[in-house]
C-alpha cells in the first residue's frame, strides 16, 4: 500500500444526549453541512456516522464517538485559514446546537478515494506510547487482502496531539485516538458480514491499545478531485 502525507484533518463528535441519533445525523448531514461546504481550501469533507460501536474487553478507556469527520485541505496555508474564516465561525455556532463533544487533530494519511458508502473503523493508541507503523501497516493490509467484497482500507496516524482541535464549550477526548484505519465497503450487509472477522484479528494487532470497532455509513459533502 502507497503511503502518503496529505493535509488531512479527523475529529470525532459526540451528539448531545437529549438528541436521538436520528435527529443528529440530520441536522449533520443538513444544516452543518451547508456551512461547511463554504470553507475555504477544502479538497474533501466526509462524514461519517456511527451506526454501531463495539469495546472489545481488552479496550480499557471508551470513546464518545457518534460521527466521524474526515476533511482533506488543498494547502498547508488554507488550514488556519480555514480555521480563522467566517465560516469556521458559523460552524462553531452550530456545533453547540447539536454536539456535546468534539476533538480533531492532523493526521497522516492518504489521498482522498472513491465513495465507501459503508465503513468499519478501528481507532486505539499506539501501545506503550510506542508508534510502530510499520507494524499497523502491515497488519492492515493482511487483513485487508482476505475480507472479501471491501472497497480498500485507509490509515490513519495522528501526527501531534499538541495541535489538537477543540472547543472550550464542548467536552474534548481526553486521549484522542492515535490510530483510525478505515476498511471501506459497499453495501451494510458487506460490512455487517466482515465485522466478526475484523474483530477476531484485533488480537493480533499487538501495536495498538484500547481498540474499539465502529461501523458507519458514509455522507460525501465536499466530493474529491479524483484522478482518472
Amino acid at each position: 500500500m502507497e503511503r502518503a502525507d496529505v493535509l488531512k484533518r479527523i475529529t470525532y463528535l459526540e451528539k448531545k444526549h437529549d438528541l436521538d441519533f436520528a435527529d443528529f445525523s440530520s441536522h449533520w448531514r443538513t444544516t452543518h453541512a451547508d456551512i461547511a461546504r463554504d470553507l475555504p481550501g477544502v479538497a474533501c469533507y466526509l462524514q461519517n456516522h456511527v451506526h454501531l460501536a463495539e469495546s472489545p474487553e481488552s479496550a480499557t478507556e471508551p470513546f464518545r464517538i457518534d460521527g466521524i469527520v474526515e476533511l482533506w485541505f488543498h494547502e498547508p496555508d488554507v488550514v488556519s485559514a480555514a480555521s480563522d474564516s467566517d465560516v469556521a465561525d458559523r460552524l462553531i455556532i452550530d456545533e453547540q446546537r447539536f454536539l456535546a463533544g468534539l476533538t480533531g487533530g492532523p493526521v497522516h494519511s492518504a489521498e482522498p478515494h472513491e465513495p465507501w458508502p459503508y465503513k468499519l473503523w478501528v481507532l486505539g493508541h499506539w501501545s506503550e506510547n510506542t508508534d510502530n507503523s510499520d507494524a499497523v501497516h502491515a497488519w492492515a493490509e493482511s487483513l485487508s487482502a482476505s475480507l472479501h467484497r471491501h472497497l480498500g482500507i485507509n490509515i490513519n496516524e495522528l501526527e501531534s496531539a499538541e495541535d489538537l482541535l477543540i472547543r472550550q464549550a464542548l467536552r474534548h477526548e481526553p486521549r484522542i485516538p492515535q490510530v483510525a484505519l478505515a476498511f471501506g465497503f459497499t453495501s451494510l450487509e458487506d460490512a455487517q458480514e466482515a465485522l466478526p472477522q475484523v474483530r477476531s484479528a484485533l488480537g493480533a494487532l499487538s501495536h495498538v491499545a484500547n481498540a474499539h470497532l465502529y461501523l458507519g455509513s458514509e455522507e460525501i459533502i465536499v466530493a474529491p478531485e479524483l484522478a482518472s
